[in-house]
Order: C-alpha cells, then sequence, then structure tokens
C-alpha cells in the first residue's frame, strides 16, 4: 500500500487577507444591524426577536471572537495573539455582563415568550397581542396593537395615560 504524504503549505497571505476581510464585513454588517433592531424605534414587528438581549449579547460575543480571528490571519504572530487574547477577553467581558450593559426592557425583563394573538380587527389589518412579562413568583401581561403590513408591520408604544381631571365649579 501506497501512502501519499500531503504537503501543508502555509496559507498564502491573499487568502489570509480575504478572509479577514470577510470576518471585518461580517462584523460591521451584523453588529449595526442587531443594535438598530434592540433599539427598535420604529416599532418594526420583524425586528423585535432579533433586538432581544440574549441575541446582541450573542452577537456582540461572536464580533470580538471574529475581529480576533481576522487579527490573527493579518497580523504577525506576536501582535496577532496580543489582539486575539484582547478580543477573547472583550468576548468573555460582553457575554458575562451583556444583559446588564443592554440594560432591561421597558418592563424590567423581556416577554418570556411570543405574542399570542388575542384578538383580530374585522378588516383584518390589526390585531390585538399578549405578552407575558415574567416577574418574581408572578407576571404580568400586557395588550398591544399591531398593523398587518407585511414587512412594515408595526406594534403600538406604551401609552402613558395622564390622571383626568374632573371639572365642576
Amino acid at each position: 500500500m501506497i501512502e501519499r504524504v500531503i504537503e501543508q503549505r502555509p496559507m498564502s497571505v491573499v487568502r489570509r487577507r480575504l478572509m479577514a476581510i470577510v470576518l471585518t464585513g461580517l462584523v460591521v454588517v451584523a453588529v449595526p444591524a442587531v443594535l438598530v433592531a434592540w433599539r427598535n424605534p420604529w416599532r418594526y414587528v420583524h425586528l423585535m426577536p432579533i433586538g432581544r438581549s440574549s441575541v446582541v449579547a450573542a452577537v456582540l460575543f461572536a464580533a470580538s471572537v471574529l475581529l480576533g480571528i481576522a487579527a490573527w490571519l493579518v497580523l504577525r504572530p506576536a501582535l496577532a495573539r496580543a489582539v486575539a487574547v484582547v478580543a477573547t477577553v472583550l468576548a468573555l467581558m460582553a457575554a458575562c455582563s451583556g444583559v446588564e450593559f443592554l440594560g432591561p426592557s421597558l418592563y424590567g425583563v423581556e416577554p418570556d415568550r411570543d405574542a399570542e394573538v388575542a384578538a383580530l380587527s374585522p378588516g383584518g389589518s390589526f390585531e390585538v397581542v399578549l405578552l407575558h412579562y415574567p416577574e418574581f413568583m408572578s407576571g404580568f401581561d400586557v395588550l398591544r396593537i399591531r398593523s398587518l403590513a407585511g414587512l412594515g408591520s408595526r406594534e403600538a408604544r406604551i401609552s402613558r395615560a395622564s390622571p383626568r381631571h374632573s371639572g365642576g365649579a
């Protein structure tokens, strides 16, 4: 039986740079996209699952790891090791304190499950959804109105009720 010895060549500089560009490009696209989904000032329904704190923390963790790998691919060995160690430490810090860094949602926690449709308008263009927010040993429900406009579907903001003043004289 003849054994073939496969010669392992070091990765070419062009390949390394191309892989580093692709990894950096992923980070440049993913991090702003997830942060916009997390803020979601327009209240688009399709951005809400992407904007959850756990997803944002995971993307921040992955971004620092990907940047560390990209640096390792491009930089010289000693500098690459230092950058990779710093990126790994940042990734661990982002993973450990991601929820605290991102802050809680409006009610202090995020809904524990997807929204349940409670009612639908006669025309079919709006729905009322039920969101359950867990708390220690209890929880509370919030009803919100959503439009059903495909990708443009939006959810109503929380309205702050002002106290009514009774007139009289």
